[in-house]
């Protein structure tokens, strides 16, 4: 494995080490993630993840909290198989 190094800003580290936390991943590994998405957006932010619960909410006639639940869900497992298949 060769070693490639770069440079963050202090609070570029705090919000990495933040989000790696929420992951249960270390911060090498969340870089590794980020650096090998190949333009996958990563940029989801609660209002993106609020509208896709109401879009689905609407399509599917579910009560939303089990829209949320379900959301919720798939996001963590794709956000999962992505990172397994990344570390692999």
């Amino acid at each position: 494995m060769q070693k490639i190094s770069t440079r963050f800003h202090e609070h570029e580290v705090e919000l990495l080490e933040r989000e790696a936390l929420n992951m249960g991943i270390s911060k090498n590994e969340l870089i590794r993630l980020k650096a090998l998405s190949y333009g996958a957006r990563q940029d989801f932010t609660p209002a993106d993840l609020a509208q896709l619960v109401s879009d689905a909410n609407r399509e599917c006639n579910i009560p939303r909290g089990e829209v949320e639940r379900l959301v919720n869900f798939v996001f963590i497992k794709i956000l999962g198989a992505k990172r397994e298949a990344i570390l692999a």
